[in-house]
C-alpha cells in the first residue's frame, strides 16, 4: 500500500516523494519524472537534465535536442528583434548616406572629388 510519503508510478511501483522529479527514473517507466517542470528529457536517450541546462549553449543531449528545440525563448526572441532593428537601422543610414552623396555629386566641380564620391556611393550600394 502507498503511504502518504510515497507516490505511485504508472507501473504501480511506489517511490518516496523525494525521488519524484529528481532527474532519475526511479519507477523504471519514467512516470515519476513525467509531469515535472524542473527538467527536460533528451529525445534520443531519455536522459533528464535540469531545465536550466536547456537552451544554454551547451549540448547535454547527444541529439542536441536540448539546444535545437525550435521553441522560441525570451533570448531567441530578443536576438531576432535586435537583428531586425539593426538591419532596419543599417538600411536607413545607408539610404541617408546614399542620398547625401548623390546630392554632393551634383554640386562638385572637381573630377577627383566626383570620383571619390561615386566610389562611396558604390560602397553604399554594395551593402544593400
Amino acid at each position: 500500500a502507498v503511504v502518504s510519503t510515497q507516490s505511485t508510478g504508472k507501473n504501480n511501483f511506489c517511490v518516496s516523494y523525494d525521488k519524484v522529479c529528481n532527474l532519475v527514473d526511479d519507477c523504471g517507466d519514467g512516470s515519476d519524472e513525467e509531469e515535472c517542470v524542473n527538467h527536460f528529457q533528451c529525445n534520443d536517450t531519455g536522459k533528464y537534465i535540469p531545465i536550466s541546462s536547456k537552451d544554454d549553449g551547451v549540448f547535454e543531449c547527444l541529439d542536441f535536442s536540448d539546444e535545437c528545440s525550435g521553441e522560441p525563448t525570451l533570448v531567441s526572441d530578443f536576438l531576432a528583434l535586435s537583428a531586425w532593428i539593426i538591419g532596419a537601422l543599417a538600411i536607413l543610414f545607408n539610404g541617408i548616406s546614399l542620398l547625401t552623396n548623390l546630392l554632393e555629386v551634383i554640386k562638385l566641380k572637381s573630377h577627383v572629388k566626383i570620383t571619390n564620391t561615386v566610389l562611396i556611393i558604390c560602397i553604399v550600394l554594395v551593402t544593400y
